[in-house]
C-alpha cells in the first residue's frame, strides 16, 4: 500500500542507505496503534516476535520520547539472508557461521542498525 511503501520502505532506506527490507510496515501505523494500546501503560513491554526491519522498536522509541514514558522493546527475528545472497556466498566457501555470511543476515544488516 502507498502508507508501508511510503513510511515503511522509504523511512527504512533514509536509515539504512544502501539496504533493503522487503515490506516494511509503516512506522506511524505501528505507532498509532501502540499509542492505543500503551498511552496509559509507560513501563509496558512490547514483544516482536516478526521484528524484520525493527518498526516496532522504532515506534516504542518514538512513543517515550514523546511522552516520557520508559517501555520496552524485545525484538526477536532471525538472521536469515536472501536465496541469491546464499548461493554466492556458498560459491565463496562460506557457510551459516562465517562472519562473512552471518554480516549479511536480517538481523545483522537491518534489524540491529
Amino acid at each position: 500500500s502507498d502508507l508501508a511503501e511510503h513510511y515503511g520502505t522509504k523511512v527504512v532506506r533514509a536509515l539504512l542507505p544502501g539496504r533493503s527490507f522487503p515490506f516494511p510496515k509503516s512506522l506511524y501505523a505501528v505507532e498509532d496503534v501502540l499509542r492505543l494500546l500503551v498511552s496509559n501503560k509507560p513501563e509496558a513491554v512490547i514483544l516482536d516476535f516478526f521484528a524484520g526491519s525493527g518498526t516496532t522498536a522504532h515506534a516504542v522509541a518514538r512513543l517515550n520520547r514523546q511522552d516520557g514514558g520508559r517501555r520496552q522493546s524485545i525484538s526477536v527475528t532471525n538472521n536469515e539472508i536472501s536465496d541469491s545472497e546464499e548461493k554466492e556466498l556458498r560459491r565463496e566457501g562460506l557457510l551459516p557461521g562465517d562472519p562473512g555470511w552471518e554480516a549479511l543476515g536480517i538481523f545483522e544488516h537491518v534489524t540491529r542498525p
